[in-house]
């Protein structure tokens, strides 16, 4: 088991380098153009160039999909589940990876509701998988993105993710305006990390 502080370092890498990877000029205008268009299945997209920003700029060492065992509480007919995306940092152990799901849904409160089953299925890998395999948990975190800003669906949305010590919940501009100032017809994500 992780301790806390290292936790908290690696609550910490997740959110910088997600944000990192979001603010990038050609990120931000394909968000915009997702986020305009109202697309629903870019879920998979942006999880192979997230996966390629860790890879290539950041020279972590990525997984997708994941397959690890399954206590069956999360889907009794499944023997196996599906983690979106693991990784570490160069030049630490080998077996200790950070594990990522992500959801996305047009309102905040369905998405909260989604990562929330996301985190039983991942707290569903048996603890003898763990034994067997060189990918072992470090620590696992649930990233999604919403784009509807009803305000009381977003409040809503907050007071869920309160109860987690580690939780991020803001929202990204997708627009060129510079500085802290936007307009209401600025686009934008909400990105909550728990």
């Amino acid at each position: 088991m992780v301790s806390e502080m290292s936790e908290f370092k690696d609550f910490e890498l997740v959110k910088e380098s997600l944000l990192e990877f979001i603010k990038k000029k050609e990120v931000k205008a394909r968000f915009a153009h997702v986020v305009a268009n109202e697309y629903n299945d870019w879920e998979k997209w942006f999880q192979i160039e997230f996966e390629y920003f860790l890879l290539n700029e950041k020279y972590f060492h990525t997984r997708r999909e994941w397959k690890a065992k399954s206590d069956r509480r999360s889907k009794p007919n499944r023997f196996h589940i599906f983690v979106d995306l693991i990784f570490r940092k160069p030049n630490t152990a080998k077996d200790q990876y950070i594990y990522l799901e992500f959801k996305r849904a047009i309102k905040a409160t369905t998405l909260v509701k989604g990562m929330l089953h996301d985190i039983s299925k991942v707290n569903s890998i048996v603890k003898s998988h763990y034994i067997e395999t060189e990918t072992k948990q470090r620590s696992f975190w649930c990233v999604g993105f919403y784009h509807s800003f009803h305000k009381l669906t977003v409040d809503r949305a907050q007071e869920e993710i309160k109860q987690y010590s580690k939780s991020f919940h803001e929202p990204v501009y997708l627009c060129s305006c510079r500085g802290a100032s936007h307009y209401d017809e600025c686009p934008k994500i909400g990105v909550v990390i728990i």
